[in-house]
């Protein structure tokens, strides 16, 4: 047979699969056995047995059948061992760390893996990629962020959901999402502070008889992009782990995710430090002044508090009213006590200018007192001896 004959009878044969394909017969399509000798090319032998290619109809016909009979409101593997689910995060970006509000953004690719047997096709050995819409026809695990307080998905320009079947009915289903968690910080060391926030995935309503969570491939479930800036603080790493709690419903998996970063203190240096340190240094001028220059001194020494003050509202501003002491507080209250060392300087020069005035001016007046007296003393003397 030739070349031309076999690629004849590929088309035909072809034709006939694409043929069953479209039949409503639900069984498995037949395969065709031929014998060729060795010189058949593999690209015609792979016609006959196309397991690496699909069409419409072939991706139409596999989902008809296996959605025909699945029931949405029931988990894979009903009534046995619990599902495992793997969890992996893609961060692409950390939004502020809110001191204020203790809280802060991250924008994620969040995905969830597990094996619904239900869903498995023989058809194709292709992986197959659904569109978002197909989340209303499928079950999917409830999980949650157990620290959010607000969380939305993207839908520009479709909804950010993302769905990948395999043949053996391994479900991979991504959304693209931006939640703000709850971050408690602990400022004692503020600005020179190292912080720690988390974010905890927990299954809603399924305890560990229906779900077991778990990280994916625990090396790589976290991942990160490359150019992630957190502003006012530089990231330090991350750690995973997973524990059991339990509720009154039962007991859950928690998969835990924490961030470790550390605040820059760049801008603190231009914005506190160095103001304040300058303006201490400007109100020890008044240690070289002359005495007398009362206006000059009063002057320096209340601008000097003034800018101190304000400096403090500013920081108080930007912070929680919580009861801790913080670094940054010591060292203004520092800053405060050298202004203050300052003023009290000039208070005790212009005690003891002006109290020795009037000593010196007294001293003055006394002596010639002294020698009068004395005289007069001695001019009765002798006038009571003669």
């Amino acid at each position: 047979m030739g070349i031309r004959g076999m690629l004849r009878a590929a088309v035909l044969l072809l034709l006939i699969r694409t043929w069953l394909a479209e039949s409503n017969d639900p069984s498995p399509i037949p395969k065709f056995h031929f014998e060729f000798s060795s010189d058949v090319p593999d690209v015609v032998l792979n016609l006959f047995n196309c397991k690496n290619c699909a069409n419409e109809v072939v991706v139409q016909k596999i989902l008809d059948r296996v959605l025909s009979r699945y029931d949405v409101r029931l988990r894979p593997n009903f009534g046995g061992a619990p599902v495992p689910v793997r969890v992996s995060i893609y961060v692409s970006s950390i939004g502020q760390i809110s001191e204020i509000s203790m809280d802060y953004t991250i924008t994620m690719f969040f995905h969830q893996t597990w094996k619904d047997s239900r869903l498995s096709y023989f058809e194709t050995n292709l992986n197959l990629t659904l569109d978002y819409r197909m989340h209303e026809k499928l079950w999917v695990p409830d999980c949650y962020f157990l620290n959010s307080k607000d969380a939305f998905v993207h839908d520009v320009t479709v909804e950010n959901r993302m769905f990948q079947l395999h043949p053996d009915g391994t479900m991979r289903y991504g959304i693209r999402l931006t939640t703000t968690a709850a971050c408690s910080l602990d400022l004692h060391k503020f600005p020179l502070d190292k912080q720690s926030c988390k974010l905890e995935v927990e299954s809603y309503g399924y305890t560990v008889e229906d779900i077991m969570l778990s990280w994916e491939d625990d090396g790589n479930a976290i991942r990160m992009t490359e150019d992630l800036h957190i502003p006012q603080f530089s990231f330090l790493g991350r750690t995973i782990t997973s524990k059991e709690v339990y509720f009154y419903t039962g007991s859950y998996m928690r998969l835990i995710l924490k961030f470790q970063v550390q605040r820059e203190v760049n801008s603190h240096l231009v914005q506190v430090y160095w103001p304040t340190v300058l303006t201490t240094i400007v109100s020890w001028i008044s240690f070289w002044m002359n005495y007398s220059s009362s206006a000059a001194r009063v002057t320096i020494g209340l601008t000097s508090i003034l800018v101190l003050t304000t400096i403090d509202s500013h920081l108080r501003d930007t912070l929680p009213n919580v009861s801790c002491i913080k670094a940054i507080d010591i060292y203004i209250l520092v800053c405060f006590f050298f202004v203050f060392l300052s003023l009290l300087e000039y208070v005790y020069i212009n005690y003891l200018f002006f109290s020795e005035g009037p000593r010196r001016h007294r001293r003055r007046h006394r002596r010639p007192r002294r020698v009068i007296a004395r005289y007069r003393y001695q001019e009765v003397v002798v006038g009571n001896v003669q």
